[in-house]
């Protein structure tokens, strides 16, 4: 449906039909950039459909005691099972289609770049498989031969130690004793996580990094998933056509003259 009405949308903007067809002279994605970045400013509807597929998956976590979530979380394992690749066959079509599109390629690298945790009681974080401590890093790409030998691989950090009176004390599980090469090693992943701060009273939080409030936002998530950290070599150019009050004939001509992509005798041949 989505590649119905783009190509619905494209015939409309070079002039073409049903039974015929035109040069289309900018990349689509380009055209879909805002008009400061040298775009259209035309929304793209696969992307903004991504953007708001996403806001299942927050409302589902900061919604979990609800009703709805309570269903989804009972038959699909709610959160959590969007995360999971594998689609179970007895799904509904819209839980199977709502993790085709979370599974995007694109739509992962945009939501892993902008959710990070805030550590509260550790009750909703898994300790290894988490990218809880170091950014985009969770410690089992960090520290992977540790892990292999971890007994507590799938523990939440709520269930990696305790509260005391001297504050949050960690206990850590091995198979094995330690070998003399992982002794330093795991110093150093003790010394890591010793630094961070865990609040039994709290309860753990998701914080979107594009935003002031911290909120989800469809907005920002469709501005990254549409690339506008894209720079134009003379944007400036491009923000001050579109302040010109003229007709917006006239403006998109000469969109397309910076753009140098005029129908001329050059630009046909190339």
């Amino acid at each position: 449906m989505a590649d119905r009405l783009v190509s619905i949308q494209r015939r409309f903007l070079w002039g073409a039909g049903e039974d015929k067809h035109k040069i289309a002279w900018v990349k689509w994605d380009d055209v879909c950039l805002p008009k400061n970045k040298g775009g259209l400013g035309i929304m793209d509807i696969t992307k903004f459909n991504l953007a708001l597929l996403a806001k299942w998956k927050w409302n589902l976590f900061y919604h979990n005691g609800e009703l709805w979530a309570r269903i989804l979380d009972s038959k699909y394992g709610g959160w959590r099972g969007l995360d999971a690749a594998t689609i179970d066959n007895n799904a509904s079509l819209w839980w199977a289609d709502l993790k085709l599109a979370l599974h995007n390629p694109q739509h992962e690298m945009v939501l892993k770049g902008g959710l990070t945790w805030k550590v509260g009681n550790g009750a909703k974080i898994k300790f290894w498989e988490d990218d809880w401590s170091f950014g985009d890093t969770p410690l089992l790409a960090k520290y992977p031969s540790l892990y292999l030998i971890s007994d507590q691989q799938h523990n939440y950090i709520q269930e990696m130690g305790q509260q005391t009176d001297k504050g949050w004390e960690w206990k850590f599980k091995w198979r094995r004793h330690l070998f003399d090469r992982e002794l330093e090693m795991a110093d150093c992943f003790r010394n890591d996580v010793a630094g961070s701060c865990i609040q039994i009273h709290k309860k753990d939080e998701w914080i979107w990094k594009t935003e002031p409030t911290g909120q989800y936002s469809v907005r920002s998530a469709y501005n990254m998933l549409n690339g506008v950290d894209v720079e134009e070599d003379n944007g400036w150019v491009f923000e001050e056509l579109w302040k010109i009050r003229v007709p917006t004939k006239i403006t998109t001509f000469a969109w397309r003259l910076l753009k140098e992509r005029l129908q001329t005798k050059a630009n046909l041949r190339r």
